[in-house]
């Protein structure tokens, strides 16, 4: 079982692989070691799954079509893993494996059918190896402000002071989650806005408690990718730094749409047709309650943190 192999061994393993299980996407990379000791990717794959769990009698369980989904992700990964042996391994549930009430049935089940072991990290363990991804991957460049990472089922802040990590916090507000609570009109109303809102005020107190000077905003790859590849379409400029004008700007563009509308937009890849007015929702009120100056998207968040921390046994 690739299970057997989750972070163990003295680094004498020449492949060493990172599965995130996500709310919205399953994600396998592979890295090789080369003769200077360094970690290159070689291989890389996501499959949409779309496993935020439904709500029945008050408690979030995972569905039995989502189960078979999550399935026939983990047996196509597990024969990728096994077309690198001596690898080492680590396999991560996150916010949909953190609310279904069958979670642990679930990974059992998964593990015996796959042979791939979830491992589910907390939210806070999420968030620092988000940050950590980014840290690492941006130095010796200096990162100083928050880092976000929207989710499916959950969303990441992280206040990082000279890149050091200094507070972590993790919300259940993925996209996922808003769209499972809330029935916004098309395009939608300025009332959705402000319910949504309202929710997010009380969801993200703690971000205000916590935030006092004007900050970069640091946005992990993923749905960033896309907010990044939009914004450069709009504004018709290869920029890499957004400014708060020009998000909220941005944010009254994806308002303002519909699904057809939506649906030409070349930048917006299909995965993210669904849910990209959520992540515009939560990133209109992040630039119009935190202190937050601008937006950079990094190319790291997750699963690079995660294979630091793997390959230099911190994991």
């Amino acid at each position: 079982m690739v299970a057997q192999q989750n972070v163990l061994g003295s680094n004498t393993e020449s492949y060493f692989i990172i599965v995130d299980c996500g709310t919205n996407t399953f994600h396998i990379n592979i890295w090789q070691k080369d003769e200077n000791q360094k970690l290159i990717r070689i291989h890389a794959d996501r499959i949409p799954v779309f496993i935020w769990p439904t709500l029945k009698n008050g408690k979030h369980f995972f569905s039995s079509a989502s189960v078979q989904r999550m399935q026939r992700a983990l047996k196509r990964f597990s024969v990728s893993c096994a077309n690198y042996a001596n690898n080492k391994c680590f396999i991560a549930g996150t916010a949909a494996f953190r609310a279904a009430e069958n979670a642990a049935e679930i990974i059992h089940a998964l593990a015996r059918e796959t042979g791939m072991q979830i491992c589910v990290l907390s939210g806070e363990a999420e968030a620092f190896w988000i940050a950590k991804g980014i840290i690492e991957q941006a130095a010796p460049r200096v990162i100083d402000g928050w880092i976000m990472d929207i989710g499916g089922g959950s969303t990441e802040f992280i206040s990082v002071e000279a890149s050091e990590i200094k507070h972590c916090f993790s919300f259940e507000a993925g996209v996922s989650k808003i769209k499972s609570l809330f029935h916004l009109h098309e395009p939608i109303l300025t009332s959705d806005i402000k319910q949504v809102n309202a929710h997010l005020d009380v969801c993200f107190a703690p971000l205000k408690i916590s935030s006092n000077a004007s900050k970069m905003l640091y946005g992990a790859s993923g749905v960033f990718d896309t907010v990044d590849a939009l914004c450069k379409t709009q504004f018709e400029t290869q920029s890499d730094v957004w400014t708060k004008a020009q998000i909220l700007q941005w944010c009254e563009t994806v308002f303002n749409s519909t699904s057809h509308i939506r649906m030409r937009w070349d930048a917006l890849i299909p995965m993210r047709r669904d849910t990209i007015v959520h992540s515009a929702l939560l990133l209109n009120w992040v630039f119009l309650n935190l202190p937050i100056d601008g937006l950079k998207p990094e190319n790291a968040a997750l699963k690079e943190g995660l294979i630091f921390g793997l390959y230099h046994g911190t994991l």
